[in-house]
């Protein structure tokens, strides 16, 4: 599986989701500060790509990202975290020959976009066979 096909199978499983509305890949920046944006939503971001002698790691950051309304932080955060652990739960357990990497950290946060907002975001990792080594 290569970036683009993971990428596109990552945004699937959040689009699946029923409390995300709106999918983005790229820059949360971009993403939140179009004004444009049908909260909740979910940013997917490819951060790297690592050959490793018989697999291939691709570094992913995943976003859970809703509108501020009053004083409902918490429980926005608490609702992203799930969402984020639901989605890398569809991810490993409906794609054929990749895993996830155990041990990823969830951090809610409160920012700033063109809207007041909550969330959380997960870096984590998920590693496919290298087809290119078994091909050697």
């Amino acid at each position: 599986m290569n970036l683009l096909q993971l990428t596109n199978k990552i945004k699937e499983a959040a689009d699946l989701h029923p409390l995300v509305n709106q999918v983005a890949d790229g820059s949360i920046y971009e993403a939140l500060n179009t004004g444009d944006v049908r909260y909740p939503i979910s940013v997917v971001f490819s951060q790297s790509v690592v050959k490793e002698v018989r697999t291939i790691r691709y570094k992913y950051v995943l976003y859970f990202v809703d509108r501020l309304v009053g004083d409902n932080a918490l429980e926005i955060q608490t609702t992203a975290i799930s969402v984020i652990q639901q989605i890398i739960n569809t991810l490993g357990n409906n794609i054929e020959n990749i895993s996830i990497v155990d041990g990823y950290s969830i951090q809610p946060f409160t920012e700033k976009f063109a809207d007041k907002c909550a969330g959380a975001f997960v870096q984590f990792d998920i590693v496919s066979d290298n087809r290119l080594f078994r091909n050697c």
